[in-house]
This record gives structure tokens, C-alpha cells and sequence, in this order.
């Protein structure tokens, strides 16, 4: 950096990462506040564009030091002249803070967890992970390692191992999966419940257990091996292939409960925790080049019109805020169309063969939702000349 970097405010173009609000339990979400603090780390001005007021999560991690973007802040940039890479994850529909510049971090399969399925060919596109391009598609890959080797690590010598411990959250909670493969006793690894467990509690199951079985692709996989217990994935309808495969590798993987393929995977763990720390310096050749191409790119669009922050994505918001919010949204679609028309939007969604799919497109396309970033509230209205059922 220098002498007058140091000094005078940046000239480059700014990064607003559109994340949820932090929480350890999603690797996802993890992954776009680290790359919000690696890019502040390389000098780069940086904002998170979440609820300013979350009621269940602070907004990003403390130790980030990560400011919220406001209308302050865009109207600024705007004057300013510096077009905002705005980067959204995989999940969210479309491009709903009208940005001139689109990163699209593709962090999972598109359309796995309720995202779209394709993007607009305007957006950059960026890959977690090499398995999650397609067989014809271009794009960059940044891999970010977002588990800490310094807390998953093997136990003290002498530790004795034993039981078995199973982890399968989305499998469950989001797919309504079924467990198979396992049988006996064995401890249940869970998250976003009352009882869950502590991250201190998790680290010593995985220091102490024999095994660990789990049913999707979930970083806690990745801490199980980093902590020495192989890793048995059990394949399914949800979960073919393991993300991030041809970043780190099987070993310490067995895709088989069988005793000889569990002791495989054990004989590999040290080799997947010294692959993965080697990953940490690959991360930062590949942000640079990340950066190299981001802040070519955005420096060849106009900046026509500020970003619109009431146009808040209702992905990133909590999960009790988004109850609440469609909640609303059905009782201004009520006053709006009356109970007759509602009552048959609902009846049509529960016979439908999306069902609610169906019915929230269709509750999206007669409501809108609007972020009111100073006071972190959205807010329902129904949109001018709704139709009729």
C-alpha cells in the first residue's frame, strides 16, 4: 500500500456481500462474512447488506469488525461514482437491489435449497467449489476454508473413541428425510433446537466418537476429519456428490459403513487436515485474482442509478422474521382481494403439486416487501392493480 492508499479514501470500487446474519451453524452464510472480512484484510471497502436489526442473530461476527451497508453509504458511492460489486449467494431470486454489477457465489447446488436454477447471463459467476460447475459452464472457483484447524483438531494422545455420532440437518429439517444405515445407539448431532449442542460440546464429540455418519454436504463433515474421526456419507436422494470434493479430497471419507472402509477413511485423516491447511494460502492467490477481475469488471459499468436497499431480499432475513412477513403478506393479499380469493389461492396451493412453492410465488407476485435499512424493519403493501384469482 502506498503513501497516499494510506492516507486519501479508496478510489477502487466497493464490495456490498448480501449474507444472512452471522451464525457459526450455517457454513454458507460463514463463508460470505469471511469473504467480506478477506477483502477488507486486502484494503478493499466492503459491506454486509443484512437486517440492520436482527432479533435472533447479530448481524455479523464482532471480531469481523464488518460495517452494515445503509442509504448513506450507496448515495455516496453513487455520487461518488463507484460502481458496487454486489455479491449475492446462490439462494436469492434474481437481482433484487437493482445492482449494475452482479457476483453470483454459486456455495451449493443451484436450486438445492429453494434458489433459482439458472442466472442471468450478465452476472459474474463464481464457484465455491470446481464440483459445482456444470459440464460447460465457465467460472471462477474461490474456495474459502472457513473451519478453524486451530479448535478441530485430533484430541490428546490417548484419548479413547467410542460410539458412533450422526449428523443430518437440512436431510431432516429441510427434506424431510428418513435416517437408514445406522442402527444401535448413536449421538445426534443437531442445530437451531433448544437442546442442540454448544460448538465445545460438538468439538468433543468429534474428538471422542468412532465415526461420524452424515446424510449432505455440511461442514461438520469437515470437522469431524479435522478432529481424526472419519466421516461415512451416506448418499441419497438430496445429497450424490460431496461439495468440494476436488479441493480436499476423500480421504478420511468412506461413502460405505463397512468396517474395511471405515478403517480406509480413518488411515486418511491426517492427510485431508494437512490438505486443508495448505488451502488457507491457496485462498489468498485465489481472492486476488478474484479481485483482479471483479474491480476490471465493475470499472466498464456505468453507474447509472444507486442500488434500491428497500428492496430488500427476504432470503437473507431470519427464519422468524420471514414467519412473520408472510403472515402479513396473506393478510394484505386479504384485504386487497378479499376471502373468497384468498381461500382459493390457499385451496390451490394445497392441491397443487408444488404446493408451497406455488403458493409463495403467487403471494410474491401480489404483495411486496419493502426494508426500511434505518430502522432494519420490512414492511407488507399490497402492488397497484393486483388481479383476482
Amino acid at each position: 500500500m502506498s503513501s497516499i492508499d494510506a492516507l486519501l479514501p479508496p478510489i477502487s470500487n466497493p464490495y456490498y456481500i448480501v449474507a444472512p446474519p452471522y451464525t457459526r451453524m450455517s457454513a454458507g452464510v460463514r463463508t460470505l462474512h469471511v469473504l467480506a472480512r478477506a477483502l477488507r484484510s486486502r484494503g478493499y471497502e466492503t459491506y454486509i447488506v443484512t437486517s440492520l436489526k436482527p432479533r435472533e442473530l447479530p448481524a455479523t461476527h464482532p471480531a469481523f469488525n464488518l460495517p452494515i451497508l445503509d442509504s448513506r453509504i450507496v448515495n455516496l458511492h453513487f455520487s461518488e461514482g463507484r460502481t458496487p460489486i454486489v455479491v449475492y449467494p446462490e439462494t436469492i431470486h434474481g437481482n433484487p437491489l437493482a445492482a449494475p454489477d452482479v457476483v453470483r457465489y454459486i456455495l451449493n447446488y443451484p436450486g438445492h435449497l429453494g434458489g433459482p436454477t439458472s442466472f442471468d447471463s450478465t452476472e459474474q459467476l463464481i464457484y465455491y467449489s470446481e464440483d459445482l460447475k456444470g459440464p460447460n459452464e465457465e467460472g471462477f472457483c474461490l474456495f474459502i476454508p472457513i473451519s478453524d484447524p486451530r479448535i478441530f483438531k485430533p484430541p490428546a494422545s490417548g484419548t479413547i473413541r467410542k460410539g458412533v455420532a450422526v449428523y443430518a440437518g437440512k436431510y431432516r429439517n429441510y427434506h424431510r428425510g428418513e435416517y437408514f444405515g445406522v442402527s444401535g445407539e448413536f449421538i445426534e448431532i443437531t442445530r437451531d433446537r433448544p437442546d442442540s449442542q454448544s460448538l465445545k460440546q460438538i468439538i468433543h464429540i468429534l474428538q471422542t466418537s468412532e465415526v461420524l455418519y452424515c446424510y449432505e454436504n455440511s461442514a461438520i463433515a469437515l470437522e469431524a476429519v479435522l478432529c481424526g474421526c472419519p466421516v461415512v456419507m451416506f448418499k441419497n436422494e438430496h445429497f450424490k456428490r460431496q461439495i468440494a470434493e476436488t479441493e480436499l479430497t476423500t480421504n478420511g471419507i468412506s461413502f460405505s459403513a463397512d468396517a474395511d472402509s471405515i478403517d480406509l477413511a480413518r488411515a486418511g485423516v491426517k492427510a485431508y487436515r494437512e490438505n486443508y491447511i495448505a488451502k488457507f494460502d491457496k485462498f489468498w492467490q485465489q481472492l486476488d485474482k478474484f479481485i483482479e477481475i471483479s474491480q476490471s469488471r465493475a470499472s466498464l459499468v456505468e453507474y447509472k442509478n444507486a442500488i434500491r436497499l428497500d428492496r430488500y431480499p427476504l432470503s437473507v432475513l431470519p427464519k422468524k422474521t420471514k414467519m412473520r412477513l408472510g403472515i402479513q403478506a396473506l393478510m394484505v393479499y386479504c384485504r386487497s382481494n378479499g376471502i373468497w380469493s384468498t381461500s382459493k389461492l390457499m385451496c390451490r396451493a394445497l392441491i397443487s403439486r408444488y404446493g408451497r412453492r406455488e403458493f409463495l410465488q403467487r403471494l410474491s407476485n401480489e404483495v411486496s416487501f419493502r426494508w426500511q435499512n434505518e430502522t432494519g424493519k420490512v414492511t407488507v403493501q399490497a402492488r397497484p392493480n393486483i388481479s383476482r384469482v
